[in-house]
Formats: structure tokens, C-alpha cells, sequence
């Protein structure tokens, strides 16, 4: 806009020089020609005050690193008057590496369309996309006029690709305690905690029998226990404050580990700090898969090792730590297993002690014995 009013005063310049100089109706006309542009421009773009209205077609959009992400807004015009650039001003902000840039963009004038946004981000995480200022000018681009958003943040998720690795565990076992977890579709053994109570079959135990509804029912109804689920480890992630890349390597070794579990089959818990405490999601399928993806990518980096000082392990549940800061050995318990992400890896301090170099994290994970 600076430059087209820049190039109007030069316009309205030479037509002044031109009436000083050559003295005539066409010079006069000229000049006064050159003083009614703006003015009409102008008295066409009142009326679209509260008339033009810009709003996302979609709140939350995904592509994976390095990949387009490309936000759309509808541009709504319910007057008959023309529009046109729109000029859009905004900054996008990854909420788990703090990378953080703004951006002005113009558009060609669409009566009624769908603006593209492009995004890229070189590293995984949540993008924040805020409009700081979206305008549309008029035809000579001499004036602009506030377009009405009813939104003004979105967002997008960037996903790591994830490699397809073998990872080796020691076989799940059982919980000891009373603080097992249950599975919700299969009846077992445990009577400490029941299933469903159904009516009596040939070969079910007596000492299951519930007598005082069987009584009530008049037919002899059996206490199902339940089904412990086994125990698998735990992968604490550390989102200790560190340059983008070493988040983002942080986050994708996170869930690449939680990947190759999943396809081993192996039930396990994903933790990670954010909002104050310690999250922490089960992960048996693909759903509960997509949710700790969510989770971990939207937290925030902790000044200090919040997540590792928050952890209670409990004793059957194997421990894989993975940091983007510095390593606590003297927090960790002594079967844990440490994923350092760093650039400049230094000598491993034990046998459960692994460095991962951003871009090489399958070269680290694949084939690993835990």
C-alpha cells in the first residue's frame, strides 16, 4: 500500500508541474482526475464496512515435517461493491520447540473464495497460527478497510516420521498390588476386583457364588474376577528447554519407541510434563496412539527436569527416558533406560545409556534390546 500511495503522489506531482507549464483545459482536467480517484476509491470502500468476513474452514489441520501445512479462510463479501488485494499479517508459533516467526501476505481480490495459507516447519510440533491483521484495499490500493474474523487462531499439527523399527523387551508381567489396571472386554482370574456377576454355569467355582443376590434373583448367580492387564514400560519424555532441533529429535525418538511397542504389541505408558503436571496416556491401540501424539507435540519445554521430578515409578513398570537436557542420574531409578538427545554425543555413562543425534534416530532405536 506505501508503495501505490508513494507512486500516486509522484502522479499528482507531474500532473501539478504539467498545469504549470502548459496552461489548457486538458491539464486542469488531468489534475482533477488525479484529485477524484482516491475520493471515489474511498467512498467505495465504506459501504463494506461490516459487510466483508473471513473465518477458518477448519480449527485444527496436520501435515508431517517438512511438509506443507496449509491453512484455508473463507472470504465472505455480502456487498456488490468490488474488492481488492487482501493484505494478511500473522505469526505462527510451535508451542513445543518456542520457534516463532511472522509473516505478511497478499492475496489477489476474490469476491467470494477460499484464501491458501502455506506453513512449513522443518521440526514436529504444535503450530499456533494467529492473525495479527487482515485488511482488504481498495481497487487502486490507495485505502484498506478491517475484515471481520470470527477466528483468529488455528492450528497445526506437526507430525515426525515415524521409521518402521524392531525393538526387543522383556516379556510383560503382571502388577503386584492392588493398583493393577483391568481389561475392560475379557473376564479372568482375579477376584479382588469383579468383572460382572452372571448366572451360574457347570465347572464355575463355589466359593464365586453370590448368595445373598442369587436370594434375591432366585437363581444362582457367580462373581466374574478380572483380567490384570500386564505391565509395560513406562517412556517418560523430558521436555527440557533446548535448541528446536533437539525438541523436536526429543519428541520423535518419544514416540518412535511408543511406535515400535505398539507394533510388538507391548502395552505401555506415554508421560510427559505440561500445564502445571504430569500427563500420562496408556497405549494399546491406535486411538489411545493418536492421543498421546497430540498430548506430547502441544507441551511446552520445562526450565528444569519437571517430568523426571513428578514420576513415581511404580515397581513393575520398566523405564525408558528420553531428555533433550541434562541427565539426573541420581533421580533415576537404577533399571531406567536413558535416550539422551544431543548434537555432540559424548561417551555413554553405561550399558542403559543411549545418545540420539537428530536424523539418526532410527540408526539408534532399530534392533534395540531393553
Amino acid at each position: 500500500m506505501t508503495s501505490r500511495r508513494i507512486l500516486y503522489s509522484i502522479a499528482l506531482l507531474c500532473s501539478v508541474l504539467f498545469l504549470i507549464f502548459y496552461i489548457g483545459y486538458f491539464s486542469m482536467f488531468l489534475l482533477l482526475f488525479l484529485l477524484c480517484l482516491p475520493l471515489c476509491s474511498l467512498l467505495l470502500m465504506l459501504p463494506l464496512h461490516k459487510k466483508l468476513f473471513c473465518s477458518f474452514t477448519e480449527q485444527t489441520i496436520s501435515a508431517a515435517c517438512g511438509e506443507k501445512a496449509v491453512f484455508h479462510f473463507r472470504l465472505q463479501n455480502h456487498s456488490h461493491l468490488p474488492v481488492g488485494q487482501i493484505v494478511l499479517q500473522f505469526s505462527c508459533h510451535n508451542l513445543l520447540t518456542g520457534e516463532q516467526f511472522h509473516k505478511k501476505l497478499h492475496f489477489p481480490a476474490t469476491a467470494n473464495g477460499v484464501l491458501e495459507l502455506p506453513v512449513v516447519s522443518p521440526y514436529c510440533g504444535r503450530l499456533e497460527l494467529t492473525v495479527e491483521k487482515l485488511t482488504a484495499c481498495d481497487l487502486f490500493g490507495l485505502f484498506n478497510r478491517k475484515i471481520l474474523l470470527t477466528q483468529r487462531q488455528a492450528f497445526a499439527l506437526i507430525l515426525p516420521q515415524i521409521p518402521s523399527l524392531q525393538i526387543f523387551t522383556a516379556p510383560q508381567t503382571e502388577m503386584e498390588g492392588g493398583s493393577a489396571e483391568y481389561d475392560t472386554h475379557h473376564p479372568g482370574n482375579d477376584a479382588s476386583e469383579i468383572f460382572a456377576v452372571r448366572e451360574y454355569q457347570p465347572g464355575d467355582r463355589l466359593n464365586s457364588i453370590h448368595w445373598k443376590l442369587s436370594e434375591k434373583r432366585g437363581s444362582v448367580m457367580v462373581r466374574q474376577g478380572s483380567l490384570p492387564l500386564p505391565a509395560g514400560p513406562d517412556i517418560l519424555v523430558e521436555l527440557e528447554k533446548a535448541p528446536p532441533k533437539l525438541l523436536s529429535c526429543t519428541a520423535e525418538t518419544a514416540l518412535t519407541l511408543s511406535a515400535a511397542l505398539l507394533s510388538a504389541r507391548q502395552r505401555h505408558r506415554l508421560l510427559w510434563f505440561g500445564g502445571n503436571e504430569l500427563h500420562s496416556v496408556w497405549i494399546d491401540s491406535e486411538d489411545t496412539s493418536a492421543e498421546a501424539e497430540v498430548g506430547l507435540l502441544s507441551a511446552q519445554p520445562q526450565e528444569r527436569a519437571a517430568a523426571l521430578a513428578s514420576y513415581e515409578q511404580v515397581a513393575a513398570h520398566p523405564l525408558l527416558y528420553v531428555t533433550s537436557g541434562t541427565v539426573h542420574s541420581n533421580l533415576l531409578p537404577e533399571n531406567a533406560v536413558v535416550f539422551s538427545c544431543n548434537e555432540a554425543p559424548e561417551e555413554s555413562s553405561g550399558n542403559h545409556f543411549y545418545f540420539v543425534q537428530p536424523g539418526k534416530i532410527a540408526e539408534t532405536l532399530d534392533g534395540l534390546q531393553l
